[in-house]
């Protein structure tokens, strides 16, 4: 039923594990080789270390019509021959342009970035449609506890960076996020969620039985991206700490206070 989406040239969302024990989410081209998922980076980048040493990785990707797929997949670095010439191939399935090193971004980075490709064997895969529910969370108290029996924290956390103004509207407008936390094992559940701001706290609704719930109340850290989707080029990662405030009937909203905020970076 969702296959389709991983046929297409839609961008995808890649979370992997930094050493600090945060998530990184970034944008991706990836394309398929059987019931595997490749995609091709930079040796020098994060997202390839972080691969290279914890070879794990959650891939999600959403469609105009807010259809999604993740797929959570052990990884390892394919023996690809010609690395410079798959990169060329999947900038062509993007862009319509090679060689990727001169008609997609400038041509002297070839010098310092060489081209790796990795091959992401699915172990999980979780599709649906949009999420539910249908608006964006109302600014919560941070005051109250939650009512799932878990003892309130003493202290909220400490205030986040800003947001920044050039990306800012891209959590004002009505556009599906990624949502990373981290699952009990280390690794990364990654879907896609509706996001709103109390100044500059994201917002991100649940309730206290959600898997997201679950496992912030294990590990506060989140990360979350938006991509614009009319360029998905422009981008903001923000790597928050959260805090659970309920409301009514079960619901839960995540305050995200933001620790670092990435913007743009296809390089990295």
């Amino acid at each position: 039923s969702h296959a389709d989406l991983l046929a297409h040239p839609l961008p995808g969302v890649l979370t992997t594990e930094l050493g600090s024990g945060r998530l990184q989410s970034s944008v991706i081209w990836y394309w398929t080789d059987g019931d595997d998922v490749l995609l091709s980076t930079m040796a020098e980048f994060v997202k390839a270390r972080n691969l290279r040493a914890r070879p794990r990785a959650t891939l999600l990707v959403l469609d105009a019509e807010d259809r999604w797929v993740e797929v959570r997949a052990d990884v390892r670095e394919d023996p690809d021959p010609d690395p410079t010439a798959t990169l060329d191939a999947v900038g062509v399935r993007y862009t319509g342009l090679a060689p990727y090193f001169g008609a997609v971004v400038p041509a002297h980075l070839a010098e310092v970035e060489h081209p790796v490709t990795f091959r992401l064997a699915p172990t999980s895969v979780v599709a649906g449609g949009p999420p539910t529910p249908a608006g964006p969370p109302a600014p919560a108290p941070a005051s109250v506890p939650p009512d799932d029996g878990a003892p309130a924290r003493p202290d909220a956390p400490p205030p986040g960076l800003p947001l920044p103004a050039t990306h800012v509207d891209l959590v004002d407008r009505p556009i599906l996020a990624a949502f990373a936390t981290r699952l009990p094992d280390g690794g990364a559940c990654c879907q896609p969620a509706r996001c709103a701001r109390d100044g500059d706290v994201l917002l991100v609704a649940t309730t206290a039985e959600h898997p997201w719930a679950r496992n912030l109340r294990a590990d506060p850290r989140a990360t979350l991206l938006v991509v614009d989707r009319a360029n998905s080029g422009r981008w903001m990662e923000v790597r928050a700490d959260a805090e659970l405030v309920a409301g009514a009937a079960g619901a839960v909203t995540a305050r995200l206070h933001a620790r670092r905020i990435v913007c743009d970076a296809i390089h990295a």
